[in-house]
């Protein structure tokens, strides 16, 4: 292989300029996940915790207005981390920011946006149960993470993913409450975990990139 300069590179001396290209395009492309995770695993403590106080008490034997509360305390807690989460981004790929936006980054919003509610609708349709809901919206965000952090060589983002699927699938069966309860400290949990690993790993990527 030649370069503009008559410079032979080696094999491995390619790779190293390929790899390189790659990381600087995932961090001009993709915003650092670290507060965002952090958002939704607050969400995810706060709507699972309400189930689990529902759930714990007596007070889902009046089924309406425990129904009530639960969807009011989901509502605004994803509403609060949509909020956050679409304030981060345009800072993120504001002209100060820094950040380049791609068609990717559209079709990867709608992604979540469009398989959250096929997987909701899907859940109802099917007559499932509250948790069944759930766990079925729980996997499909596992699944998305998994797949997500492959393509984008993101191991965080991956094992997060793995997490989430492996806690929503092994704590079903333990019953509504010790699920709820499971889904808010464990994967909520590990949401927030993978926040701050995700900003140990962009700080070491940015400072190797000044080098």
């Amino acid at each position: 292989m030649e370069t503009g300069a008559d410079v032979e590179l080696t094999p491995e001396e390619s790779l190293r300029i390929i790899m390189r290209t790659m990381g600087q395009a995932r961090r001009e492309l993709i915003m650092p996940d670290g507060p965002i995770a952090r958002a939704w695993g607050v969400a995810v403590v706060i709507g699972f915790g309400s189930m689990a106080l529902i759930w714990g008490t007596g007070l889902y034997r009046h089924r309406a207005p425990a129904d009530a509360f639960t969807g009011a305390v989901w509502f605004v807690a994803v509403a609060v981390a949509l909020v956050y989460s679409s304030r981060k981004g345009k800072a993120y790929y504001s002209p100060e920011g820094g950040g380049v936006w791609s068609p990717v980054m559209s079709r990867l919003l709608w992604i979540w946006v469009l398989g959250i509610a096929l997987a909701a609708g899907t859940a109802v349709a099917a007559g499932l149960s509250v948790e069944g809901v759930a766990a079925l919206i729980a996997f499909f965000v596992a699944a998305v993470y998994v797949m997500s952090g492959i393509l984008c060589f993101d191991n965080v983002e991956t094992v997060t993913g793995l997490w989430i699927g492996a806690v929503n699938a092994s704590a079903l069966p333990l019953g509504r409450t010790a699920y709820a309860v499971a889904m808010a400290i464990l994967a909520g949990g590990g949401l927030i975990v993978s926040g701050y690993l995700d900003d140990r790993r962009w700080a070491r990527v940015t400072a190797a990139a000044a080098r």
